[in-house]
């Protein structure tokens, strides 16, 4: 989708020569401006070789022809392909199986085994490009992931890909494979940039001329180059981004960190946790911890923790040493408070801080997902148990040790 947005801000630098095709029940329709409103011929055809545009206001799709080299388009009529020129009239018979192009020294180069995506021809795993002579004896085979300006990635044995040109002279060696296994977005970007991984794992990325412009410095990174200035780059647990300058925009010391940039990013280096925006500039405070539980976050700034809603709007003050959900009620599902440590010592505060019962214990005891049926929470205190519900109402105090009780939780930790 962002390729095809691209396209569509890049289409208002196509050249007034470009021909434009259109999809209707009948099948094609050749026209010379994006507007559809200036018919070329009147022939209509099964199928284009071409590149799909949208409309500036996004109310319809339509279709690039791809020039030929020798100056005409590829279509097909009556199961066959054939080239026709920008009045519609056909320069070359239709007898090809497939998409073709014709260089200027003679040869043919023809694309087979594509697949046809919303109405338009694209390369999958097992597309090839095979050049055939001026006699249509077959030159050479590659198969073929992608073209940019035409430059085409190809492989072998579609594992261990490089690039050729239009003529099939190498421009980069077939070494390297796509980041991802499965290929899902080994392309070109709109600016012809590739990300590629070579033999020692280690990833990189090149443009369409073959030119090195990331090193393959990396242990990991995006598979697309979805923007140019943001590149997800890895090294063992660190993240960062370079762009395709090999600037290093973000330093790679984030420990948490997408591989996407939206409007907002969870980023967190080896001291603090906070939020960035898509230029990776801060929009949160910093914080200590900051860990998301359900609607509210669990939030750490100068070694206390408080509650945040989604908003980072405080809710609870971080004045707490600890600070957990309290048991549920399984009469009552909804139901939830948080245990808290404070000065030491253990309480029962409500969602909005509360207090239910107050920081007067000293551990926490016999603490499960759901509360007993007896009591709802128990806390000790120099040598009893204090048994509360969940209003805060003492309900039992046991002296002695009773159930073992959480002691080995340090306030703090």
């Amino acid at each position: 989708m962002k390729q095809i947005l691209f396209i569509l801000v890049a289409f208002s630098s196509i050249c007034s020569y470009a021909q434009f095709f259109k999809k209707t029940s009948s099948g094609y329709e050749m026209y010379s401006d994006s507007a559809m409103t200036k018919r070329t011929g009147t022939d209509v055809y099964e199928n284009c070789w071409s590149k799909m545009v949208f409309a500036k206001d996004s109310s319809f799709l339509f279709y690039e022809g791809r020039k030929n080299q020798r100056g005409y388009y590829a279509v097909k009529k009556n199961g066959k392909w054939g080239g026709i020129d920008a009045t519609g009239k056909e320069v070359k018979a239709f007898t090809f199986d497939a998409p073709f192009e014709q260089r200027k020294s003679g040869h043919y180069l023809v694309f087979e085994n594509l697949k046809d995506t919303l109405d338009q021809l694209k390369y999958k795993i097992g597309s090839t490009i095979s050049r055939y002579d001026s006699t249509m004896n077959l030159d050479t085979s590659f198969y073929i992931m992608d073209d940019y300006k035409g430059t085409y990635l190809v492989s072998y044995n579609k594992i261990k890909f490089g690039l050729i040109n239009a003529d099939f002279k190498l421009l980069l060696p077939m070494k390297y494979e796509s980041v991802t296994y499965k290929m899902l977005n080994f392309r070109f970007n709109p600016s012809g940039f590739l990300p590629l991984e070579n033999e020692l794992d280690k990833c990189g990325v090149v443009n369409y001329t073959g030119k090195i412009v990331i090193p393959f410095n990396y242990e990991w990174m995006n598979d697309y180059v979805w923007n140019d200035n943001f590149i997800f780059v890895q090294n063992g647990k660190k993240k960062g981004f370079v762009n395709t300058s090999n600037v290093i925009v973000v330093p790679l010391k984030y420990e948490t960190c997408p591989m996407f940039l939206g409007p907002k990013n969870l980023v967190a280096d080896e001291n603090y946790t906070w939020f960035v925006n898509e230029k990776f500039e801060a929009i949160s405070q910093k914080y200590q911890a900051l860990e998301r539980e359900g609607n509210v976050y669990f939030f750490k700034q100068n070694g206390k923790w408080g509650v945040a809603d989604v908003d980072l709007k405080v809710i609870v003050p971080n004045v707490y040493s600890s600070i957990e959900y309290g048991p549920r009620l399984k009469a009552n599902p909804d139901f939830k408070c948080y245990y808290a440590v404070k000065n030491g010592k253990y309480g029962l505060i409500s969602l909005t801080n509360e207090i239910i019962v107050p920081f007067e214990y000293e551990c926490l005891c016999g603490l499960s997902y759901y509360a007993p049926d007896a009591y709802y929470i128990e806390f000790k205190k120099a040598g009893s148990l204090y048994r509360f519900d969940y209003t805060g109402k003492l309900v039992e105090k046991v002296v002695g040790e009773g159930k073992a009780c959480l002691c080995e939780m340090v306030p703090g930790q």
